[in-house]
């Protein structure tokens, strides 16, 4: 519980930071129920999202500290360990130590990207994510990141970031399904996302050829009881239920560290050669290949 320990003695009173992140967390949670972040409901639910929200707002604000400190790899593994048992990884000696490196996952939500960024050998790690203002009022932890919307505008200018990143050497964590997954161990149709899957991979690869793709499959990032929980049947869409159900579980988890301690699952895959994905005229082929990769690694993680 060091992390938790941490973040008390470092803010034992409200900051104007934290105050900032707070407020936006609060937002995020009413939004998350399905209510607007102004008006009524807004303003009715604040008093009762206070203290959980600060509790979380305070572990953001310790995660920004740990990132300038140690760099996002090291802050990963700090800002994990409240929240597994113990992560049960497998094939980890298959990352690239050096290199342009796209990690091309599922996205089952909660600690997935965190849990990833806390197993590669090497600190430059960017990831794709949605605009979440909760990360972006964290100066340094978000230069790690490569904020999008749905709008084509900003995707394209993720896509050149994420490029340019890859030409630096960097390392690129890709979502291609672009939107929350199920989690592989709890809910239907996780193999079923993995059709989702963007070609923006291809227009990556075509651009850095040298790059080495890792598929990587996470999973048993939700507890069963958090899905059920009847406030997730707030949410009309699955991925929004899902996300609803994170946040509750992700607020418990920090308001009472250690009774849920999870066991994710993660799995990397033989790094696989772009030109190689690339050889094929169809441009969908290196998508394919890589969902395939994908569905054969979740296949196993079941049977395991």
């Amino acid at each position: 519980m060091e992390a938790i320990a941490f973040l008390w003695r470092r803010y034992p009173v409200p900051t104007p930071e934290i105050g900032a992140l707070r407020r936006t967390l609060t937002d995020e949670i009413v939004h998350a129920l399905g209510f607007s972040k102004t008006g009524f409901w807004r303003k009715a639910l604040a008093p009762l999202l206070w203290f959980p929200s600060d509790r979380v707002a305070r572990f953001g604000s310790a995660f920004e500290e740990q990132v300038v400190k140690h760099g996002f790899r090291a802050a990963a593994v700090w800002a994990v360990e409240p929240f597994v048992h113990n992560i049960l990884v497998s094939g980890e000696e298959n990352i690239p130590r050096e290199g342009p490196l796209l990690i091309a996952s599922n996205h089952p939500g909660s600690i997935d990207g965190l849990a990833i960024a806390a197993q590669l050998p090497r600190d430059d790690f960017r990831a794709i994510v949605s605009s979440i203002p909760f990360i972006q009022y964290l100066p340094t932890a978000s230069r790690h990141m490569i904020f999008t919307t749905l709008d084509p505008h900003s995707r394209m200018r993720a896509l050149r970031e994420a490029i340019r990143h890859l030409q630096e050497n960097g390392t690129l964590l890709l979502f291609p399904s672009g939107v929350l997954d199920p989690d592989p161990a709890l809910l239907p149709g996780a193999g079923e996302a993995l059709d989702r899957w963007s070609d923006s991979i291809s227009l990556i690869l075509q651009r850095v050829p040298d790059t080495q793709v890792v598929v990587t499959i996470v999973s048993g990032v939700l507890e069963s009881r958090f899905w059920h929980n009847p406030l997730t049947h707030l949410a009309e869409e699955f991925w929004k239920r899902q996300r609803l159900a994170e946040f509750i579980q992700t607020i418990q988890q920090i308001l009472l560290p250690g009774r849920i301690q999870l066991m994710p699952r993660l799995t990397f895959d033989q790094p696989l050669n772009a030109q190689q994905l690339l050889l094929s005229q169809e441009r969908r082929f290196a998508t394919q290949t890589l969902i395939q990769r994908a569905r054969a690694l979740m296949d196993s993680q079941r049977s395991a």
